[in-house]
């Protein structure tokens, strides 16, 4: 399966496949929907990739990477069930690109957190 990839083209957001490197250093590019050849700098081109978070699961693990609508979710902690188990989950990270990611993020419920002031006499 071909990578897709977004550039822009007289003023155009445009979507293709890598079809080759020409001796420029250009990649030639197959467009979406018309089939038009193009060559674009590799710079300005970027890989569609679907937007995903870092999740980390309660005890400071490593970042693990899932699916998620974009602005659905927030930095913060989540109750999050999978064939491990239940576990509180911290989302420590937004908008990855990560390539990692297998699985959709579906916690059950968000905590909401407020700030203790811990200087106040008791």
């Amino acid at each position: 399966m071909s990578n897709l990839y977004e550039f822009t083209m007289n003023d155009k957001q445009l979507f293709g496949t890598k079809i080759a490197v020409n001796s420029a250093g250009l990649w030639v590019m197959e467009v979406k929907g018309s089939g038009d050849v193009v060559t674009v700098d590799k710079d300005k081109v970027e890989e569609v990739i679907p937007h995903t978070i870092g999740v980390r699961f309660l005890g400071n693990g490593p970042t693990y990477h899932y699916f998620a609508p974009k602005g659905k979710f927030e930095l913060g902690f989540y109750l999050f069930t999978n064939q491990n188990g239940t576990s509180i989950v911290e989302v420590s990270a937004l908008d990855t690109k990560s390539k990692q990611a297998t699985k959709e993020f579906t916690p059950t419920l968000k905590f909401v957190t407020e700030a203790i002031d811990s200087s106040s006499d008791t």
